[in-house]
C-alpha cells in the first residue's frame, strides 16, 4: 500500500484525465478536414461521448 493512498488515488485521477484529454484532442485532430465534421456541430461532441459510452 502507498504511503500516502490518498496522494496515490489523485496522481491516479489527474492520469486519467490526462488520457481522456488527450483522446479528446486525437478524436478532434482526426476530424479537422472531414466534411461530416464540418457540416456537423455535434461531430466532435457526439465521438467524444462515444468514446466514453465504451470505458464504461
Amino acid at each position: 500500500m502507498p504511503a500516502n493512498p490518498r496522494a496515490a488515488l489523485e496522481a491516479y485521477g489527474r492520469e486519467k484525465v490526462r488520457e481522456g484529454m488527450q483522446r479528446a484532442a486525437e478524436i478532434a485532430r482526426d476530424c479537422w478536414n472531414d466534411p461530416q465534421c464540418e457540416a456537423d456541430a455535434e461531430y466532435i461532441p457526439n465521438a467524444i461521448r462515444a468514446e466514453i459510452e465504451t470505458l464504461k
